[in-house]
């Protein structure tokens, strides 16, 4: 008797999976100031002062209520999203809201303390979203519930163009179910497809999470999922044609838009903490590819470890100055002086011979060579972090680079080419060191003034025969090095 034996085979391909994308919000409320004004990087904003002043009324940030607390630190949000009245009451919420639009990632011009503006940080065609939320078991209860629009993602798209994460509150018991919803896509998809929620009005806390790929047209969704991949997804869509309706790229988005467009009567309320918001999925699971992909716990780090330029080469200078200048500089980078290419670069500032100094609001675009000095090509600016920090803090997070030491920067998307010229820009906090290169590879900068946050520097600025801090760029690839004019994931502001 003939025995066949079927083996099974699953190929884990790793060599063109790496994550390429950048934390765009990491916020937990630790820094509230006791309002919205005196809170910095407040991630709730709108354009209409209406909608901000519900916003105020309707929500506040404490530290605990009866039995919960925060999910991590000292403080968490919560809202009130019905008619009824806290017992005891909460300082600082005077009525129950629906719909305040308390948008996260709109930088609108009322009531916002945000810096973070998705049409100008986000420039991939995806995000991802994650929180933690604790939901009041009368949720499930509803008499007026139905689907409640638990996340609204507003597009490019337009109205129809909105993609939402429904949470079911009308099964009379503590659980709920998952929905996606897209106008454009004809309404609820896969309606048909049941995604339990165990236990999610019971009070504790639980993480949400949504990605959206505009550029493939997948939606995927996860409840209670600590480390989110393609191999542990809640629930998942797929668009035939790979679009998702007329849309091509997030605008902002918000947490409990309202329940099928109705008012709940009776008290009804939720906890939000932790929130994080990427360019990207986070985790290096290959999500987009067709061929599935384990996670992984390597970081991009270990992979950009190609040095692509150095001052030191670019001027012909080995002997660093202590400097005694505070300015906001704009130094170039000689495409004849990049020696590698890559989508991915981190940037080395050299330290002082004596004393250590700090710096702020780095960035790195491509020089428009259509353009005067200084002149960069707006899409391709990027904001650049350090030791894991979210953009949100960009403008005012300082980084201090040691004496006879050196910092690099985190990994960011950025494409740059041998060839091309780039300028990278920052605020020098206080005095650092410089080299003195030739006359045509002096930085720009501006004195008593930071203009870290303009990508416009043609004929404002003044060439300081020096160069200052930077040191060095180092490069790595995630996929394929495309020679174009850049990838700017943190662009215009």
């Amino acid at each position: 008797m003939k025995k066949y034996f079927i083996i099974l085979v699953l190929l884990f391909v790793s060599s063109n999976v790496c994550s390429a994308s950048n934390k765009i919000i990491d916020y937990g409320f630790e820094n509230w100031g006791g309002g919205i004004s005196s809170t910095p990087g407040y991630p709730f904003s709108s354009s209409y002062a209406e909608y901000c002043q519900s916003h105020e009324d309707g929500s506040e940030v404490i530290r605990s209520y009866q039995d919960w607390t925060p999910h991590t630190g000292n403080y968490f949000f919560m809202r009130n999203d019905g008619g009824g009245s806290f017992s005891p009451s909460i300082p600082g919420i005077s009525s129950g809201t629906v719909n305040d639009n308390g948008n996260i990632g709109m930088n609108g011009s009322s009531c916002s303390q945000s810096p973070i503006d998705f049409e100008r940080d986000i420039n991939t065609g995806e995000i991802f979203i994650s929180f933690w939320a604790r939901i009041d078991d009368s949720f499930g209860r509803l008499p007026s519930g139905g689907r409640c629009k638990w996340i609204r993602v507003q597009t490019d798209g337009g109205v129809y163009g909105t993609v939402y994460m429904h949470i079911y509150t009308k099964l009379g018991s503590n659980d709920s179910r998952m929905y996606f919803y897209n106008g454009d896509e004809g309404g609820f998809l896969d309606d048909g497809l049941v995604t339990p929620l165990v236990n999610a009005f019971d009070g504790n806390w639980h993480k949400y999470s949504l990605y959206i790929n505009f550029n493939s047209g997948l939606i995927r969704g996860w409840y209670d999922v600590d480390r989110e991949s393609s191999l542990n997804v809640s629930r998942e869509w797929q668009a035939p044609d790979g679009k998702i309706g007329s849309s091509s790229r997030p605008s902002y988005f918000l947490v409990q838009a309202n329940f099928s467009a109705d008012s709940p009567n009776e008290l009804t309320y939720h906890a939000l903490d932790d929130i994080q918001v990427w360019d990207g999925m986070p985790n290096t699971d290959g999500v987009i590819s067709p061929v599935i992909s384990p996670p992984t716990d390597e970081t991009i780090d270990e992979t950009i470890d190609v040095q692509a330029w150095n001052a030191e080469e670019q001027t012909g200078q080995t002997g660093w100055s202590d400097s005694t200048s505070t300015w906001c500089v704009r130094v170039p980078v000689n495409g004849s002086s990049i020696v590698n290419s890559g989508n991915q670069v981190k940037i080395e500032f050299n330290g002082r011979n004596s004393g250590d100094y700090r710096i702020k609001e780095v960035s790195i675009a491509e020089r428009d060579a259509n353009g005067g000095v200084g002149a960069v090509v707006d899409s391709t600016w990027t904001k650049v972090t350090f030791s894991g920090a979210s953009i949100i803090n960009w403008g005012t997070a300082e980084v201090t680079v040691p004496a006879g030491g050196d910092v690099v920067s985190d990994p960011v998307t950025f494409n740059i080419q041998s060839g091309k010229d780039y300028y990278v820009t920052y605020m020098l906090v206080s005095p650092s060191v410089y080299l003195c290169p030739s006359t045509d590879q002096s930085e720009l900068y501006f004195s008593g003034a930071d203009r870290s946050n303009d990508i416009d520097w043609t004929g404002f600025s003044t060439q300081t025969g020096r160069l200052h801090a930077l040191s060095k760029i180092y490069v790595g690839s995630c996929g394929p090095v495309v020679p174009m004019a850049g990838v700017g994931l943190n662009n215009t502001p």
